[in-house]
């Protein structure tokens, strides 16, 4: 399993993590999750205003490389230039985030989208026109999680998925970089910000068959106007013909299949589960999941995305239902979305995504896994309790 080796943009608001554990590896420093406490939403520096531009690049047109647990990387990577005017993220008290209130964005049927959840990060621009921006989704009171929206640009157009709403001042920040072109949803679970961005931007809904929306919060069900399974039958042709930067969209058929039955069955309503293969030149091809993969753990500063964090009560329950460990699916997952309720009913699903060439991994959760997240996700399969050593080891050398 080998791929080009490539770092993004040194982020300047890693340093604000305080991390519990820290153990050595491969020459590397390698971070866990843990013991980081919450932010406050509440207590933003409101003088940073516009002045606060939320969005992050790199720090010069050929910025100093961090090779990814001790490989070797090859020097001037073609990364994205940086505003050496940017400011850093202002540093914020500690405690549990409070919902910020911003105008409700209505439509002409007068319905209310689901409420801005409280805090986000900047933008930052990983990749050559590839962003990365964290926000939160509150579960319950003092219980919320972290999710991130990737942003896409290309000539002038962007594709969000997995969105995120933003506050004023980072949505303004979102439509500098281009005109909101298409929404992309990658599984059943997500979705709660679509409705807000297709219908205030007139945006393309790319979207699983069978995409429901929550109701509670007086969403009407939106009408699918490209379909992703037809995308990723159709190769990479017809997700360039979507969004020029896409290079395809995997369909983790299995899952699918399985939600399909359950829908028929009347016991669950699932859209299935995606990935989307972005293009990024010569720097190694970008993985972009919602759910299937996720990743925890840090081997470098860079792959941090922002200095939000879970609240002090959503970290530890996370961590006990398995949400931890390097490029992993974790267990609950497995338990929602396979057939037999174990990774090996999803072992199809996977033989053919490592088939695949690419390199990084943009998860909904957690935190970005730069250069050797193929060979990651290969390794945490194939362990014990999972799909064992043998797993793919005979088409390693010749399709991994």
């Amino acid at each position: 399993l080998q791929g080009p080796r490539c770092s993004p943009l040194p982020h300047p608001a890693a340093h604000a993590h305080r991390i519990n554990m820290v153990k050595t590896k491969s020459n590397s420093q390698r971070v866990v999750r843990g013991g980081v406490k919450a932010k406050s939403a509440g207590k933003q520096d409101k003088s940073a205003g516009k002045a606060n531009a939320k969005i992050e690049t790199p720090d010069s047109p050929n910025p100093t490389l961090t090779p990814s647990r001790g490989s070797k990387r090859a020097a001037g990577a073609a990364l994205a230039p940086r505003d050496a005017g940017v400011e850093k993220t202002p540093t914020k008290l500690p405690g549990t985030p409070k919902p910020t209130v911003l105008p409700a964005f209505k439509t002409a049927s007068n319905v209310v989208y689901a409420p801005y959840q409280g805090d986000n990060g900047k933008l930052r621009e990983v990749f050559k026109d590839v962003f990365v921006v964290e926000g939160l989704f509150n579960m319950a009171p003092f219980m919320h999680i972290k999710r991130t929206m990737t942003v896409l640009r290309h000539g002038g157009e962007l594709c969000l998925i997995n969105t995120v709403r933003l506050d004023a001042a980072s949505e303004a920040a979102l439509e500098k970089l281009g005109k909101i072109k298409v929404v992309m949803r990658l599984t059943g679970g997500h979705g709660l910000d679509d409705p807000y961005y297709v219908d205030k931007y007139s945006a393309t809904l790319v979207a699983g068959p069978g995409a429901e929306w929550n109701a509670k919060h007086g969403i009407a069900p939106l009408q699918t106007q490209v379909s992703l399974r037809a995308l990723a039958s159709g190769g990479q042709k017809a997700a360039a013909a979507v969004f020029g930067k896409i290079q395809g969209v995997f369909e983790f058929e299995t899952i699918g299949k399985h939600a399909a039955t359950l829908g028929a069955a009347g016991k669950d309503k699932q859209s299935g589960e995606y990935a989307v293969l972005v293009t990024n030149g010569s720097n190694g091809t970008v993985l972009v999941t919602a759910d299937a993969v996720q990743n925890y753990e840090m081997s470098s500063k860079d792959e941090s995305i922002s200095d939000l964090t879970e609240s002090w009560l959503m970290g530890p329950i996370t961590w006990a239902m398995g949400f931890s460990g390097r490029t992993m699916v974790a267990p609950l997952f497995i338990n929602m979305s396979s057939p037999d309720k174990t990774i090996k009913g999803l072992q199809p699903d996977f033989e053919r995504l490592l088939k695949l060439e690419w390199s990084h991994l943009i998860p909904g959760h957690g935190f970005l896994a730069l250069n050797v997240a193929k060979e990651d996700l290969l390794k945490h399969l194939r362990g014990k309790s999972r799909l064992g050593p043998d797993f793919l080891l005979l088409q390693a050398g010749a399709d991994c």
